[in-house]
Order: C-alpha cells, then structure tokens, then sequence
C-alpha cells in the first residue's frame, strides 16, 4: 500500500508499484476474507489493524 501512497505523492514511477498493485493488495484481501469466512479474525478486528 505505501508504493501507491508513495506514487499519488511523488506523481511518478514508485519501484515496486506494479508488484504492490498487481499481486500484493489482491493476495492480502483474499487473505483477509479467507480469514473472515473461517471466522479466524471478525470484521471490526480487521479495521482496526489497518
């Protein structure tokens, strides 16, 4: 998430950006719904750690 904090700020090229966008935030919240469905952490636990 900060490589795309870090775009929005800078206004150009951040390396790690596309690694950030394509595969990072896409794994991590399916992480994070696997982990909401199985009832491992409750959704008020996963706004509170953002």
């Amino acid at each position: 998430m900060f490589h795309v904090g870090q775009f929005f700020l800078y206004k150009r090229y951040v390396p790690g950006l596309i690694t950030a966008v394509l595969i990072l935030i896409p794994y991590m919240a399916y992480i994070i719904y696997l982990f909401i469905k199985n009832n491992i952490i409750s959704r008020l636990e996963r706004f509170l750690s953002i």
